[in-house]
């Protein structure tokens, strides 16, 4: 079995009360993390491709907001994110 390692936010307890948060490097399992990952992009995957179905490609470009976004850019950022947040997770950096 691999590991992989990852960064989470912890909370110290300070002596005199409060509490500060800091990054904390930890190691896990990669099999189990790994298919929950891939369950989670498939799902959102299948929900963006649902709600594209049969639009036209007018529908997919046309800007539905004040600053212009639209469909297609909304897939592109999704891709980009995921794209860079994978490569940087598994040491293959998105260029």
């Amino acid at each position: 079995m691999t590991s992989s390692s990852f960064c989470r936010r912890a909370v110290v307890r300070r002596p005199g009360g409060g509490s500060v948060f800091t990054w904390q490097t930890a190691v896990m399992v990669n099999v189990e993390l790994k298919v929950a990952l891939h369950d989670e992009l498939r799902w959102a995957r299948e929900a963006m491709l649902w709600k594209l179905d049969g639009l036209s490609e007018y529908d997919v470009r046309r800007p539905l907001t004040a600053t212009g976004t639209n469909f297609l850019g909304l897939i592109k950022h999704l891709s980009m994110g995921e794209s860079k947040y994978l490569g940087e997770v598994f040491g293959r950096p998105f260029h």
